[in-house]
């Protein structure tokens, strides 16, 4: 849900209490089979997309966050976890104290994340992220849009898991004040198959989509400043008084989010 402080100014963590969720389908095992981009919707153009296809991070559409989350201190990231290879784009949050840099107090999990503020900064649109994770135990998977001033808020997560596993939540924050200013829904899903995560940013509303059906609209304050598309995994510091999932013995080693596919799209035809 944030951002380092080398990629974006910090804020505070917006404490989100999710909603009733919604069953859906199981996605397929392999990236490969999902490498056919939809066609662009109606009234928009295609403007980024990227199949990872080329065996490295393409630098002129991501660039690879290095430093601490301005939220949390539970982790670190570190462009050393965002590697590309048999097609896919992979996130790696593991305890890596070679690459730690935090206070030592926490443990040293060390996480991957991608921004594409040095390909895509636009204000409205459609995306579209196709991934799953290896595990859905105490690390958070993210996408989310983030504003290109770097100054939150606002900020549209549409697909956020805080460590649960069989959910994700969409959090729409459009203003602080003496409480944070949000909506937030969630969505029971699979974490662990592939699932096509889907964000409609209009003027007017925020719609939520997953393996394009929408499954939730937010029409409070839709952000109206350029934003950027972010990937990024997290993990809260334990022992702090939070309500997400911090890492247990039911999380792996190593926990990867792995993307096949991401796709933006602008208005107009």
């Amino acid at each position: 849900m944030r951002r380092p402080s080398t990629i974006a100014i910090a804020g505070l963590l917006a404490v989100c209490v999710g909603l009733g969720g919604l069953n859906t389908p199981a996605g397929a095992s392999t990236a490969s089979s999902h490498k056919t981009l939809p066609p662009p919707p109606a009234g928009y153009h295609l403007v980024l997309t990227d199949r990872f296809n080329e065996g490295s991070l393409d630098l002129h559409k991501w660039i690879a966050y290095e430093g601490q989350p301005g939220s949390d201190l539970g982790g670190w990231w570190d462009p050393s976890h965002v590697t590309v290879q048999n097609g896919m784009l992979i996130l790696r949050a593991y305890h890596d104290p070679e690459h730690y840099k935090g206070p030592s107090k926490y443990p040293p999990w060390v996480e991957g994340g991608v921004s594409s503020a040095v390909g895509l900064e636009q204000k409205y649109g459609e995306y579209l992220v196709r991934s799953r994770v290896t595990s859905a135990v105490g690390v958070t998977e993210v996408a989310l849009l983030w504003p290109a001033g770097r100054v939150w808020p606002p900020e549209i997560d549409f697909a956020e898991s805080f460590g649960y596993p069989g959910r994700s939540f969409g959090t729409l924050h459009w203003g602080f004040s003496s409480d944070p200013q949000q909506e937030q829904r969630s969505v029971d899903v699979d974490l662990t198959q592939w699932q096509t995560w889907g964000v409609i940013w209009t003027p007017k509303f925020v719609e939520y989509t997953l393996n394009g059906k929408i499954w939730a609209t937010m029409a409070n304050e839709s952000p109206n400043v350029p934003m950027v598309l972010d990937l990024q995994q997290q993990v809260w510091g334990c022992g702090v008084n939070r309500w997400e999932q911090c890492p247990s013995n039911k999380t792996p080693p190593e926990v990867d989010m792995e993307v096949a596919w991401v796709a933006a799209y602008a208005p107009g035809g």
